[in-house]
């Protein structure tokens, strides 16, 4: 859920374990970098355990399951994000003379 600048993180009731690591300081800070690198946003991060999703953690559509495409589709709409195409490097000019 986003509010502001501030993000919760759901997570199944079963998954209180999962829950505990997110918020360990060092898995904390890692998903705050890597949340500002995609979205160019700081965020405020909390996690809770939230029953609606335990139905949902239920089925066999875990992790593992996604594409890649599947995941980057799925945190663009929920964090309403966009994807930047990143822009080839240029040729050097001497390597473009000498052919390589």
């Amino acid at each position: 859920m986003v509010s502001g600048k501030d993000l919760t993180v759901g997570f199944p009731t079963s998954a209180a374990f999962l829950k505990r690591q997110a918020e360990d300081p060092a898995n904390r800070a890692i998903v705050t970098e890597a949340l500002h690198e995609i979205t160019g946003r700081r965020w405020r991060l909390s996690y809770e355990l939230r029953e609606e999703l335990d139905d949902a953690s239920s089925d066999d559509s875990g992790p593992g399951t996604y594409t890649e495409e599947e995941w980057v589709a799925r945190f663009k709409a929920e964090l309403d994000a966009e994807e930047v195409p990143v822009e080839p490097e240029p040729v050097p000019a001497q390597s473009a003379e000498k052919g390589e």
